[in-house]
């Protein structure tokens, strides 16, 4: 198919359907998950957009038959991929959740019982009937495509003659969000793809060593050398992961007072424009809120992130986060890359009124297509102190939505992939 891009394949033995069509069914990206045989033959194909079902074959059937049918008689092998965004889509058979629900009670019912058929609930609007004989269903709007943001006017701070570098701010006025995840996971999907870079931790309160276990492997960090800048490569702390670094936040005591001095603009933007001289891109993990330290590092930042928690009470808080970025003067202010929703839990009423509240005022908030699920695969990568696809026995299947994010993130702002060297023998 042209255009096509893969982002994750893998066998049917090792992942559950289930799980693969509930982590990517969230994105807003327009995703297809086909379904192959052992000889890589084709045996069906789901699209997917926004929790949307758009359309399924499997084998001779099409639709919802085809949906049931499908999770009856698996395949061996299955390949996600994504297509850029179509001017209309058909009609959604339903959402995801209302298939999966049916399926599940077509399973229970009784032999000769007959399950009830939920409505297809629709969440884009219609259009009319197009004028072709040819296109005689109903049409749905394509999700527009978000303004060009590649071509960008960088901080002359941290500019270099012909090679423009990009510092990136994850911030939130709410703690909890799941900042420090989505870093983490982030950049290492950014690494992954050539590009060299250095993460920053600027959270005191809930620092990254603490999710990835190794606070006792450090004796200092950011707020440490907040004065001493020459200290930055000593400090900054390698990983399995060739081209990312992590600059810690603190070593094995707290820095009382470092988050507080008057100074704090001017710190950061010093030590900022050394980091970005040793990479291709600094993702910065601010604490919550969006004063301070954040305050601070948005002021030496070329773009900004926003990560949104998918309930109500961040939906509320969550315009502090617009409201503090446009407060900040022009020479200050970067630019806004967008805001990722996290922690979305598709059978919760609460997360589906706030993702869809987000949804309204999206263009103002620039949403990444890229939805991040609630997945127990979190928690379990934090108990092995490890990030999602580095831990585990296999990869976990939400750790490829960090690279459909990574691919964004490197659209807006800029930022070029760089393909791998491939080595001349494997062995040295």
């Amino acid at each position: 198919m042209v255009n096509q891009t893969v982002v994750m394949r893998g066998s049917l033995s090792e992942f559950e359907l289930l799980d693969v069509l509930q982590c990517v069914g969230t994105s807003r990206q327009h995703t297809v998950i086909e379904l192959q045989g052992k000889d890589g033959k084709r045996k069906g194909a789901i699209a997917l957009k926004a929790g949307q079902v758009l359309k399924v074959e499997h084998g001779l059937r099409q639709g919802r038959p085809a949906f049931f049918e499908m999770l009856d008689h698996l395949p061996d092998v299955f390949v996600v991929y994504r297509l850029p965004d179509a001017k209309v889509y058909p009609r959604p058979l339903a959402t995801l959740t209302h298939l999966l629900f049916e399926a599940a009670d077509r399973s229970a019912a009784p032999p000769n019982g007959v399950a009830k058929v939920p409505e297809p609930v629709t969440l884009v609007a219609e259009l009319p009937p197009a004028a072709s004989p040819a296109a005689e269903r109903t049409q749905v709007k394509a999700v527009e495509h978000l303004e060009d943001t590649s071509r960008i006017s960088l901080s002359a701070l941290i500019e270099r003659a012909g090679d423009a570098q990009v510092v990136v701010a994850v911030a939130s006025p709410k703690g909890g969000a799941g900042k420090t995840t989505i870093t983490l996971n982030l950049a290492l999907s950014l690494a992954e793809r050539g590009l060299r870079t250095v993460v920053v931790d600027a959270d005191l309160n809930g620092d990254l060593l603490s999710l990835i276990d190794a606070q006792g492997k450090v004796d200092r960090g950011v707020f440490d050398i907040l004065d001493d800048p020459d200290q930055l490569e000593a400090t900054l702390r390698q990983t399995t992961e060739p081209r990312l670094r992590v600059l810690p936040a603190r070593g094995a005591t707290i820095p009382f007072g470092a988050a507080e001095r008057g100074d704090l603009q001017e710190v950061w933007r010093r030590l900022i424009q050394r980091t970005i001289q040793l990479c291709d891109i600094v993702l910065v993990d601010c604490p919550a809120g969006m004063f301070h330290t954040t305050r601070a590092v948005l002021g030496a930042a070329t773009h900004v992130v926003g990560v949104f928690q998918a309930d109500l009470v961040s939906s509320r808080s969550f315009p502090v986060f617009l409201e503090a970025v446009h407060a900040l003067p022009s020479v200050e202010r970067p630019k806004l890359a967008g805001v990722v929703v996290n922690m979305f839990q598709g059978r919760a009423t609460s997360s589906i009124e706030a993702f869809h509240g987000i949804c309204v005022d999206g263009d103002r908030h620039q949403l990444f297509d890229t939805t991040i699920p609630r997945s127990e695969a979190f928690a379990e990568a934090t108990i092995e102190g490890l990030p999602l696809r580095v831990g585990g026995d296999a990869v976990r299947p939400v750790a490829f939505l960090f690279d459909m994010l990574a691919e964004e993130v490197c659209s807006r702002v800029g930022v070029v992939r760089k393909p791998r060297a491939r080595p001349r023998s494997f062995l040295r």
